[in-house]
């Protein structure tokens, strides 16, 4: 990218020492006056154009290849080398001026469409710039003694050529350097139409020129008539034509006037001297110039304001939203217009609306919370947005999404307001639609989270009602064997790990197979519930309870000695002794105990072994009796 750029800045600047060398020397040979005065400098307005069009970056390439263009130019006039040199830094000084001051005030993107960059090229360059610049060259002129005329004379030549060719050919470039001549459809009818008559303006020019001139040395009126008609085709073009064609036109004008006063034989010299000839043909050429180049900016920005205007018009009349447009200083408030889709929406034709309050599209209602909103904006000159309910010409109900924006004067003063009238009906009944599909859900959803209730709590009730029938023996309503063997080794693990103490009671009874012989399993089955009590009373809450076998039971007590539970073990044997068969005295019951202390390295089997053989030996000696376990038993 940088070696694209330095070749590309290279070669604008090549082609720029190209084109100043050849306008100094057209300045130093063709448009020079058989008295030696030069009627205009094309070189600097090249190198000026090159200096607004390219960055910064560019200028000391450009300027140095414009100073070698101005060098050789001036050595091929046979200037001394020394003044050779001095006119061309004096030219690349004034162009150099001209650019900065330009730059500086007009701003980077410089161009002549706009009132400011005319305003500022005109002072900048043709009257700063060039008057300053001609003081140097006109004491260079001085220096080398090569004419009669004073220095004061000198300098007014040197600025009057340098600004003429500036104001002409400036203008000119600058617009050709941004042409797009061969883009944007080149052979289309407007095209084609805008040529034919730059054509016919040019003739014109060519025709009236020519005819003046040639009656001039008679002092025919026609003469004195010319710049006045060739100011005609001047404006007629910037009025008409773009820039380029503006700008075209005043160099073939200025063209003419150079053609006619190089001849040998200049024209009107009868009138007035040669010199002062030139000087007022140079004012003209800067006058015609200056009205043709602000004219054409004008119109350029008057002709895209209108484009403006009607690209903005069309837009609102093809906007899918109504738009209106009230008058805030009439009376009432009137609709002065309205886009096609304002008749289409609600139903009434322009001329019907217009003249009349937006007040006709409520049809009297005026009980509505979204009109207290709006009327607060219209009091305090504010942009607001507000739901309204409108009515058609046929009485249909809208739904209004409507947004209003104040337009204000240069003044600031509120002059109009721009509404947007939103059709919003069909999404008001959508949202209806859903509301009251949501609600229904929701209420769908209530039932359903009732009935999710219920059977959440049905649920956990049976998984209770299963969970108790896994862990409770159905019979005593204690715990079963597996539950009571689950809390029992859990117990025991918690004990251990603390350094605490436990003792297991395991009992069955003596003669439970004799009570379900003779008493039957009905009894034998409340002998067994009957047991749970005694038990209960003398055990704590938190000591594990079971039934692990037909008559069989275990007992788990924590921090417990083996004596204590000997203890409860020896009252819970005599109150079973107080249960009877149906109520049956002469069959007794009895029980008998086996206790078990905790090594605190046993597992629960084990502890219950110990147990059961202590029930064992205590069996072994009659039965109804507790008997602790000992190791060496």
């Amino acid at each position: 990218m940088t070696f694209y750029v330095s070749i590309s800045s290279s070669l604008r600047a090549g082609f720029t020492g190209i084109f100043v060398f050849l306008g100094a020397w057209i300045g130093l040979e063709q448009t020079v006056t058989p008295d030696g005065i030069a009627i205009l400098w094309p070189a600097n307005a090249v190198l000026l154009t090159a200096l607004l069009m390219t960055s910064w970056e560019e200028w000391p390439l450009i300027t140095f290849a414009a100073l070698i263009a101005f060098s050789a130019a001036s050595l091929s006039a046979s200037f001394p080398l020394w003044s050779a040199a001095l006119f061309g830094l004096v030219n690349l000084f004034e162009v150099l001026f001209a650019a900065i001051l330009i730059r500086r005030f007009a701003g980077k993107e410089f161009e002549f469409q706009s009132l400011r960059g005319n305003i500022v090229f005109f002072l900048a360059a043709p009257l700063v710039a060039c008057s300053v610049a001609a003081i140097l060259g006109a004491a260079i002129y001085e220096a080398l003694d090569r004419t009669e005329n004073p220095l004061v004379v000198l300098w007014r030549l040197w600025w009057f050529g340098d600004a003429v060719g500036l104001v002409l050919l400036t203008p000119l470039l600058v617009s050709a350097w941004n042409a797009e001549i061969f883009r944007n459809h080149f052979f289309s009818k407007k095209r084609l139409m805008n040529l034919a008559e730059l054509a016919v303006i040019w003739a014109g020019v060519a025709i009236t020129g020519i005819f003046a001139f040639h009656t001039a040395r008679d002092g025919d009126l026609s003469f004195f008539l010319a710049p006045v008609l060739l100011l005609g085709f001047a404006t007629w073009t910037a009025a008409r034509l773009d820039l380029l064609a503006t700008t075209l036109t005043v160099s073939l004008i200025a063209a003419l006037f150079v053609v006619f006063l190089v001849q040998s034989t200049p024209f009107y010299t009868a009138t007035t001297s040669l010199q002062d000839a030139v000087w007022l043909t140079q004012e003209y050429l800067v006058v015609i110039s200056v009205i043709a180049v602000a004219l054409s900016g004008l119109m350029q920005k008057i002709r895209q304001q209108r484009a403006s205007l009607q690209l903005q018009d069309r837009a609102m009349e093809a906007s899918n939203d109504a738009i209106s447009i009230v008058d805030v200083h009439q009376a009432g408030m009137p609709v002065i217009w309205v886009n096609p889709r304002f008749e289409e929406l609600f139903g009434y034709s322009a001329e019907e609306i217009v003249g009349r309050n937006w007040g006709l599209l409520q049809e009297g209602i005026r009980q509505q919370y979204g009109l207290e909103t709006v009327g607060e904006a219209l009091a305090d000159k504010k942009p607001c947005r507000a739901e309204l309910q409108n009515y058609t010409k046929d009485g249909e109900p809208l739904w209004i999404d409507f947004s209003l924006a104040p337009v204000s004067d240069r003044a600031g003063r509120v002059t109009h307001y721009v509404a947007i009238h939103h059709d919003c009906t069909q999404a008001k009944k959508t949202e209806e639609r859903l509301k009251d599909a949501t609600d229904r859900l929701q209420r769908h959803n209530e039932l359903l989270e009732e009935k999710v209730q219920e059977r959440t709590a049905l649920l956990q009730k049976a998984n209770q009602e299963l969970e108790q029938v896994a862990s409770v023996d159905f019979l005593t309503g204690i715990s079963n064997r597996r539950h009571f063997y689950e809390l029992g080794q859990r117990e025991l693990t918690r004990l251990g790990l603390d350094g605490r103490t436990a003792v297991l009671i395991a009992f069955d009874l003596d003669n439970f197979k004799p009570i379900n012989d003779t008493f039957g399993h009905e009894a034998g089955d409340q002998v067994l519930r009957q047991i749970v009590t005694p038990v209960e009373n003398n055990i704590r809450s938190t000591d594990s309870f079971g039934r692990v076998g037909g008559d069989e039971f275990l007992i788990l007590f924590a921090d417990t000695s083996a004596s204590k539970a000997a203890e409860i073990a020896e009252r819970i044997r005599t109150e079973i002794m107080e249960i009877s068969p149906h109520g049956s005295t002469s069959f007794g019951v009895s029980a008998s105990f086996g206790v078990a202390e905790w090594d605190q390295s046993c597992d629960l089997n084990q502890l219950i072994r110990w147990a059961d053989l202590a029930l064992y030996h205590g069996k072994k000696k009659g039965g109804n009796r507790v008997h602790t376990w000992q190791s060496e038993t």
